[in-house]
């Protein structure tokens, strides 16, 4: 305005250093926020898979209510297959604990029961169970995208880009990491020629 004296509205170095360290913090609270959403959906629809549950006769009510709410989220998965499935596996453990009682079946993870399975080839018997196995540890959790962002820089800072400055490599960065987002280019091609056009 007329008669004001112009001044310096930037952040100092420790305000902008304490800025970047806050937005590094929300950004990690973040992902550990969707991370815990995802593995408590991941826990509700598969938690029937863990050996223990599985083994233990007093959580079939439990297990039913699990695989049909499983079934109904895979249509290729039968819920009545499954359950019958899951008597046949419990008497193939059983067979297993006393030929071999030395080995800890109670300690197996989704994938040792997965092995175990092929090993024995019980996989054509028990087709729905060996999907669900499949389903459960092909799932990613999450896709962090502080990650991606630490592949990307390596990909943009090159040695022949060494001299790059930080906002042009944020922007960068943003660009390639967002690259999804659809943009109407014919909008922005006509404002960048209407700046243009007023400084002429």
């Amino acid at each position: 305005m007329d008669g004001e004296n112009s001044c310096h509205a930037g952040l100092t170095l420790i305000q902008e250093t304490s800025r970047e360290q806050l937005e590094a913090i929300d950004q990690l609270q973040a992902e550990i926020k969707k991370r815990t959403t995802q593995m408590n959906t991941l826990h509700q629809r598969f938690a029937f898979l863990q050996i223990q549950t599985l083994l233990d006769t007093g959580k079939d009510d439990f297990i039913k209510k699990q695989i049909q709410l499983t079934c109904a989220q895979y249509t290729e998965l039968n819920a009545a297959s499954m359950l019958t499935e899951i008597t046949r596996l419990r008497h193939h453990i059983i067979l297993y604990k006393e030929v071999n009682p030395d080995k800890q079946v109670a300690n197996w993870s989704a994938l040792d029961l997965l092995r175990w399975m092929y090993k024995w080839k019980l996989q054509e018997s028990l087709t729905n169970f060996v999907v669900t196995l499949r389903i459960f540890l092909t799932i990613t959790v999450s896709t962090a995208s502080c990650e991606r962002r630490f592949s990307k820089l390596k990909l943009i800072k090159t040695y022949q880009r060494s001299t790059m400055s930080q906002e042009r490599l944020s922007n960068l960065a943003i660009l390639s990491i967002e690259r999804d987002f659809n943009v109407d280019f014919n909008s922005v091609v006509e404002k960048f020629a209407l700046i243009k056009s007023r400084r002429i």
